[in-house]
């Protein structure tokens, strides 16, 4: 018999809304082949950001692509932290906002598309973004080979704004 047996439970109330990081945690646990790992593969990673965000293929190689910080070809438990405090419950906002403005459905933003998209965008407060923020952030968040962003790009551009201060 157990120091804490069933009869002696009350039942408990839910604690508060859990820290994103420990949302995370739990999340990426699921995907791991075994207690304790930190690391999944590629694979294993595109597959779960399919499950669990409802990301195409294509989306999800992108944000892998863009959250292997290391270039290990494997995400860990630190860089989908990265990818879930940026993203976290916004996913469903950000994935409809990229899609809106990805007029010509190529799954990658052009110049026109990312400057007309932050046109509209305002900051915490409300603030519209000034043309200088938003040749700025243009620019940022591009890729260097086509000048084009992807979806994990554009993640982190949200991110950028949810924190930028006025």
């Amino acid at each position: 018999m157990s120091w804490l047996d069933d009869e002696d439970v009350e039942e408990t109330k839910p604690l508060a809304a859990a820290s994103p990081e420990m949302v995370a945690v739990e999340m990426f646990k699921k995907h791991v082949k075994k207690p304790g790992d930190t690391k999944i593969t590629k694979k294993e990673a595109i597959k779960m950001f399919m499950e669990e965000f409802h990301m195409t293929e294509k989306e999800a190689e992108q944000v892998f692509e863009c959250f292997d910080r290391n270039m290990n070809r494997m995400l860990d438990l630190w860089e989908f932290e990265q990818f879930y405090l940026a993203a976290g419950n916004n996913i469903d906002m950000i994935l409809d906002k990229f899609h809106n403005l990805d007029r010509d459905h190529s799954g990658k933003l052009d110049v026109k598309e990312v400057r007309d998209g932050l046109t509209g965008m305002t900051t915490r407060t409300g603030r519209r973004l000034t043309q200088p923020e938003i040749s700025n952030f243009s620019r940022m968040c591009q890729n260097q080979s086509d000048h084009k962003v992807d979806l994990g790009r554009f993640v982190n551009l949200m991110y950028q704004l949810k924190l930028k201060k006025d």
